[in-house]
């Protein structure tokens, strides 16, 4: 692994080793999901959580960051639109009792929205 390592710039020998093992490329599926996928992915959820060991093996294809990723958008309750003005002040609310670096903490207290969405609109409200 020194010797791959040492053709990739800010790569060490036990990165080189980690993503070559942590990772099948050849069965490795890339691009959209299939409704059927997305469909399958919120059933696991509501029966298993987000305990990616046993919704993993129902994605031999997909990588667990793929997954992970995936539902972040494909949650059935997610709120994609505006914020409410009644949103934003319960974001500043709970910002300033957790800090803004607590994003999915704050996301418990507001169902329908993510971290990364509150981060987003928090970011917009400090410009």
């Amino acid at each position: 692994w020194v010797a791959v390592s040492s053709r990739l710039p800010h790569r060490s020998a036990a990165a080189c080793k980690h993503k070559f093992h942590s990772k099948d490329i050849s069965t490795e599926q890339k691009g959209k999901w299939t409704k059927e996928e997305t469909d399958r992915l919120v059933d696991l959820v509501s029966e298993h959580g987000l305990d990616m060991t046993l919704i993993k093996p129902h994605f031999p294809n997909r990588t667990v960051q793929q997954i992970k990723g995936h539902w972040t958008h494909a949650q059935p309750d997610l709120k994609k639109g505006r914020f409410t003005p009644e949103e934003t002040l319960e974001m500043v609310k709970y910002a300033t009792l957790y800090g803004t670096r607590s994003w999915v903490r704050i996301a418990e207290h507001m169902p329908g929205r993510t971290g990364p969405q509150l981060r987003k609109k928090f970011g917009k409200l400090s410009q």
